[in-house]
């Protein structure tokens, strides 16, 4: 089966492996970072914290949705 992670990173134009955080409409920017790899999307709560698998699908929708709706924009690292 092919990954369609590489497909909504390219959509959102952030590279495969950069790493991401999300900024709702109100508020400010949520602490955990974010990243797609080849074929997942990883995030850690906090810079001490390893990368872990969003595996929980629920958790996956809800961010994809959110970007789709426009409820939360990408806030990229420089």
């Amino acid at each position: 089966m092919i990954s369609l992670y590489p497909v909504i990173a390219e959509k959102l134009h952030i590279p495969v492996g950069k790493e991401f955080k999300l900024k709702p409409k109100r508020g400010g920017v949520y602490p955990a970072q974010y990243r797609f790899s080849a074929d997942d999307l990883e995030y850690r709560p906090s810079q001490c914290c390893y990368w872990s698998s969003i595996t929980n699908q629920p958790m996956q929708m809800r961010i994809f949705l959110a970007l789709l709706r426009g409820g939360v924009e990408v806030v990229k690292d420089e």
